[in-house]
């Protein structure tokens, strides 16, 4: 399955005239030598949100503990009664007919169409109500109430930060793409599954402190020196931040150490789920950033808003695009991947909240600033080595580390070779 030209999704990173990209005006480099150089306690930012245009994305949970199962195209016809594929709502002559019908026309028809979305919610939808209830019953009852809707804003952080947005990043200046390709052992991502690597030997390096330190570097580099900067740039146009003062501290706490999703040609489906059923807090925005090519099959799938249910996959021609999405709240999943080609991506989270201090004893600042509150910023994933932080404080440009070191990836960190 190719690209289709007349898509209006489909982004060239590159494009630097697409005023609908986000880019902030500086990206900032590695080194003043130009070298890939080490994490640095002091990181400046440049940039602005203006001209950030809306625009439709996909992405999906890519940790290592999700379910994987059967091809969505065979899933429906489980002899499973829980499964079963023949919905109510649906007459007897939309209703699919065969396991065979559904994977020919899935190929055939365009991605996108009326049609192609028709077939794929009929696969999906035994699997879209378990995912409802899992997502309802990990809602938190004191902050939303039993009474509303998943769509509502009611007790959820930083609203205006979770519509999806693609943006530009510089693949020079942050050659993700490249320095993973060198700690796997592979020439090229995209041909992974064409190489003889299994999964113990790409793990093996990832787990191997000397092997992965330039890609952590690079990695941590890119999130401290480019997302969080990107970020701030955007709540601050937004006015996300309910702060009088301008000297208030905002934390941004993010994930120390990526998601890896490896997903080569036949790779099995992926049900769908958010971020808060597997452990994550509310607070969460969600970073998907393709490292090669993402098309047809072996693109991700999500929902634009929660419940829209506007199932869309994310594709671009080439690394170098990146993406912010709702992913604690929007339902998000992969189908099999009938294309001849390995798609590699980076996942990672980032909350953010505002540094409490003795002024909030006698009720001189705002409670949480539309930020995340005490108990978001706690979820299952806290403490240990899972999460890192970067402060700023507002009035400045200078992001400030917790720490120069680099986080050991954490125990719960899983690596998703599919």
């Amino acid at each position: 399955m190719g690209f289709d030209p007349n898509s209006s999704r489909d982004v060239r990173a590159g494009d630097t005239h697409d005023s609908n990209i986000d880019r902030p005006s500086k990206i900032a480099s590695w080194g003043s030598s130009g070298s890939r150089s080490s994490s640095v306690s002091s990181l400046s930012f440049e940039g602005s949100a203006d001209g950030i245009v809306d625009a439709t994305i996909i992405t999906r949970n890519g940790l290592g503990g999700m379910a994987r199962t059967k091809s969505l195209r065979s899933l429906c016809y489980s002899s499973d009664n829980t499964t079963t594929c023949m919905m109510s709502s649906l007459s007897p002559t939309t209703t699919v007919q065969s396991k065979e019908f559904v994977h020919n026309r899935l190929d055939q028809i365009q991605v996108g169409s009326q049609e192609y979305e028709s077939v794929l919610r009929k696969m999906m939808e035994p699997h879209l109500r378990k995912a409802r209830i899992l997502r309802n019953r990990f809602r938190d009852p004191s902050s939303f109430g039993a009474a509303n809707p998943i769509a509502s804003s009611l007790g959820v952080p930083y609203t205006a930060l979770r519509k999806e947005r693609p943006f530009l990043f510089d693949e020079q200046t942050h050659p993700l793409g490249e320095i993973l390709a060198d700690t796997l052992g592979v020439d090229d991502l995209s041909r992974i599954h064409e190489m003889n690597v299994d999964d113990a030997t790409l793990r093996s390096s990832l787990l191997n402190p000397a092997r992965r330190a330039a890609f952590h570097k690079a990695y941590d580099c890119f999130v401290t020196t480019f997302c969080l900067p990107l970020l701030h740039s955007l709540a601050i146009s937004k006015q996300a931040f309910h702060i009088k003062s301008s000297s208030a501290r905002i934390t941004y706490r993010y994930q120390a150490f990526p998601t890896i999703d490896i997903v080569r040609p036949g790779a099995s489906a992926t049900l769908p789920v958010c971020d808060t059923t597997t452990g994550h807090s509310i607070g969460c925005l969600a970073f998907h950033i393709p490292l090669t090519a993402s098309f047809g099959t072996n693109a991700l799938y999500t929902e634009s808003y929660p419940g829209r249910e506007d199932w869309h996959p994310l594709r671009t021609k080439s690394g170098g695009l990146g993406f912010l999405f709702d992913g604690s709240r929007c339902l998000h999943f992969s189908v099999e991947n009938t294309s001849n080609v390995s798609r590699v991506s980076l996942y990672f989270r980032v909350m953010i909240y505002r540094e409490r201090s003795w002024y909030d004893d006698i009720g001189n600042e705002d409670d949480d600033a539309g930020l995340c509150s005490v108990a978001q910023v706690r979820d299952s994933y806290t403490g240990g080595t899972y999460y890192d932080e970067a402060v700023i404080e507002l009035g400045r440009s200078a992001f400030i580390k917790r720490s120069e070191r680099l986080q050991d990836p954490d125990k719960r960190q899983a690596f998703s070779f599919v």
